[in-house]
C-alpha cells in the first residue's frame, strides 16, 4: 500500500552496519538474503539468451524458473521472495563468458532470494529526482522489511544496462535496510568505490547522521 510506504525524511534510527566481501552472493555463509537484480517480469532472458545476474540466479537454482508461470510483472511496491530454493549448478563467467562448470557440491544448498527489479533509465539524469528516489527507497525496503534473515546480500542493483549510479542506488539500499533494521554485505571485488562507500558510510555513522538526514541530502 503506497500510503504505508515510510516518511523517509522523518527516519531517525541509525544507519544499518555495512561490510563488503568478495565472494560472490550465492556464496556468502550463514542465512542471508540474496538480492536478485530482477528484470519487472521475473526471469528476464532465462529462457532465452539472458545471462547477467537474475539469468545466472535462475540457471544455479532452476526452482526459481517455475515463478515465471504464476508471476504478473512487478508493481513499484511489489516484490518476489523465493524461500528454500536449492542450488544444483557451480558456474563461471558472466554474459559472453558465462558457462557451467559442472554440480554444485557446496554445503550450502538452501537459498533465500527475494527479486526486486530497479528502474531503468535511459537518461541517467532523471534517477536524481525526488519521485523516482522514493520509487527505488520503497522498492528495496519491500525487499528488506520482513526478511527473515539477519542480512541483506547485494551489490550494484540497477547499475549495469539500467543505468543507474553505483553511489546513490547503494544509498537507497543503506537506507531501506536501515529502516528494516537488517546488516548489508555488498559482494564485490575490491575497487575505488568499495573504499569511497566505506569512508562515506564510516563519516556518516561518525557524525551520527540519521537516515532521515541522508534522505533530505
Amino acid at each position: 500500500n503506497p500510503d504505508m510506504s515510510p516518511k523517509w525524511e522523518e527516519e531517525t534510527g541509525s544507519l544499518a552496519e555495512v561490510t563488503f566481501n568478495c565472494l560472490p552472493m550465492e556464496d556468502i555463509p550463514g542465512h542471508v538474503l540474496e538480492v536478485d537484480f530482477a528484470n519487472k517480469n521475473v526471469g528476464g532472458g532465462v529462457l532465452a539468451h539472458g545471462a547477467v545476474q537474475e539469468e545466472i540466479m535462475m540457471a544455479q537454482s532452476p526452482e526459481m524458473i517455475a515463478a515465471r508461470l504464476f508471476t504478473m510483472p512487478l508493481q513499484d511496491n511489489e516484490v518476489l521472495f523465493f524461500s528454500g530454493t536449492r542450488r544444483f549448478s557451480q558456474t563461471s563467467g558472466y554474459s559472453d563468458t558465462f558457462k557451467f562448470e559442472g554440480p554444485y557440491t557446496g554445503t550450502k544448498q538452501e537459498r533465500f532470494i527475494v527479486a526486486m527489479d530497479a528502474k531503468e533509465y535511459p537518461d541517467p539524469s532523471k534517477q536524481y529526482e525526488k519521485s523516482e528516489i522514493d520509487r527505488e527507497l520503497n522498492k528495496a525496503y519491500s525487499a528488506f522489511f520482513e526478511a527473515a534473515a539477519p542480512q541483506i546480500a547485494t551489490g550494484h542493483w540497477g547499475c549495469g544496462v539500467f543505468g543507474g549510479d553505483k553511489e546513490l542506488k547503494s544509498l537507497i539500499q543503506l537506507l531501506a535496510a536501515s529502516k528494516a533494521e537488517r546488516g548489508l554485505v555488498f559482494c564485490m571485488a575490491r575497487d575505488l568505490f568499495q573504499k569511497d562507500f566505506t569512508d562515506i558510510v564510516k563519516l556518516l555513522k561518525n557524525k551520527k547522521v540519521s537516515p532521515g538526514e541522508v534522505y533530505e541530502a
